[in-house]
């Protein structure tokens, strides 16, 4: 049902659908493996045509094939997996410790050998790559190797096994009894190498299991190291560029507030400029008040028209004091 669809560019469930429509039989669960193993099968024959029933065969158009698009690859990831593919740039472990070797570990007694020819190795292939290892400090947990100008952190330990001393000993406890050490550590003869966290990077860890052992990822690891460079740098670029937007956006708030500052203090200054010109007018007003009040005065209409002048300077600046 599934090569039929693919065939004919649907679904498998609307071709199942269009057999049931149709009255066509398909095979049941176990059909193919059953045929595939050579066992007899039962083909179920086609049903008859009803009277009146259409039996003009149906013909699927067959679907174009669609190539597949070719992955293009490029890059410094990949320049450096095809590098490690070459046969001539396999890495290989020597018994012989070099006298440049620039990094020691310490596990159990056992694997000691095994880490120190695997360090040796590691700290030659980064010298001919053109990375940089630096030389660990006492008190350094992980040493540090420089790749593409980025430092990426990594650490070659030997795992241990937990075992419960509880479950060892059989014995039980009493409630509210602890038992203490309640764990035993023991070392596991295995090797375990690691790079620092660093997003973006596909595996971090490599460590011996039943069918490798870490000697053999030793190309695997360069690689890492280079995509892990690369993620960090891209990182850096993203947060550069964040930095970047972060200070673009901090200059327009800051001109945003000082243009309102700005516009403020126009709009302060243009409500004081208003009131000055109001009590401006005000004054003014009073004068041309008592002006005329002075002028009717010296002409003797007060004489004639007492109440009237009266009423009309007291009006006047009542009208005065009321702006």
């Amino acid at each position: 049902m599934q090569h039929l669809a693919t065939r004919f560019g649907l679904s498998d469930v609307a071709v199942a659908k269009r057999c049931r429509k149709l009255n066509i039989p398909v095979p049941g669960r176990g059909y193919w493996a059953r045929k595939s193993a050579g066992k007899h099968v039962r083909v179920t024959p086609l049903p008859k045509a009803l009277h009146g029933e259409d039996t003009t065969p149906i013909v699927f158009a067959e679907r174009a094939p669609v190539e597949s698009p070719v992955e293009v690859r490029e890059g410094p990831v990949w320049e450096q997996e095809q590098f490690e593919a070459r046969p001539e740039n396999r890495i290989a472990v020597h018994v012989q410790l070099s006298r440049e070797s620039a990094i020691s570990d310490a596990p159990s007694p056992q694997p000691v050998a095994r880490a120190l020819h695997f360090l040796d190795a590691f700290v030659g292939a980064c010298k001919k790559r053109g990375f940089a290892v630096e030389k660990r400090t006492r008190g350094q947990r992980a040493g540090k190797v420089t790749v593409r100008g980025q430092v990426i952190e990594f650490q070659l330990h030997e795992p241990q096994r937990r075992i419960d001393l509880r479950k060892e000993s059989g014995k039980r406890l009493r409630p509210g009894e602890y038992m203490y050490p309640r764990w035993r550590f023991e070392a596991t003869g295995a090797l375990e190498f690691q790079i620092g966290r660093i997003y973006g990077v596909e595996r971090r860890t490599w460590r011996d299991g039943k069918r490798q052992r870490v000697e053999d990822c030793l190309n695997n690891i360069m690689v890492a190291l280079v995509a892990g460079a690369v993620a960090l740098h891209e990182q850096a670029e993203q947060r550069k560029c964040a930095e970047v937007e972060r200070i673009r956006l901090a200059r327009l708030e800051h001109e945003e507030t000082t243009q309102r500052e700005e516009e403020e203090a126009r709009v302060q200054q243009l409500i004081t400029d208003a009131d000055g010109w109001t009590r401006v007018e005000r004054l003014r007003r009073f004068a041309n008040a008592i002006e005329s009040d002075a002028i009717a005065r010296s002409s003797g209409c007060h004489h004639a028209f007492p109440r009237a002048r009266g009423e009309a300077r007291a009006g006047t600046l009542a009208s005065f004091w009321d702006a």
